[in-house]
C-alpha cells in the first residue's frame, strides 16, 4: 500500500503495471526467487546495503548471471521515501 502510494504520488517514477510484489517464506532463497520471476526483464535494479558487503563480499552479486541487464545501487545514507503528510 505504502509502496504504490509512493508510486502514484510521483516518489518512485515507476508505473504500477511494472510492479509485482512477491510474497516469500523465510525458507525461500532470494536469489532463485529473483531469477524465476526477473528472467524477462530487460532491467533488474536490485538494491544492497553496504553492511551485506563488509559481511560477505562480492559473493553478494552472483546468482544474477543468467539475467539480462543488471543494475545494482547501494546508498551510503538512507533515503527517506515516506510522504509528506
Amino acid at each position: 500500500e505504502n509502496l504504490m502510494a509512493l508510486i502514484s504520488s510521483g516518489r518512485m517514477p515507476i508505473s504500477p503495471s511494472n510492479i509485482k510484489l512477491i510474497a516469500m517464506e523465510e525458507s525461500d532463497s532470494k536469489e532463485a526467487i529473483i531469477a524465476e520471476k526477473s528472467v524477462d526483464a530487460d532491467l533488474l535494479v536490485m538494491g544492497f546495503r553496504n553492511e551485506r558487503i563488509r559481511n560477505e563480499g562480492s559473493k553478494i552479486f552472483t546468482g544474477y548471471e543468467n539475467l539480462s541487464n543488471t543494475l545494482f545501487v547501494s546508498s551510503n545514507q538512507e533515503k527517506d521515501l515516506t510522504l509528506d503528510e
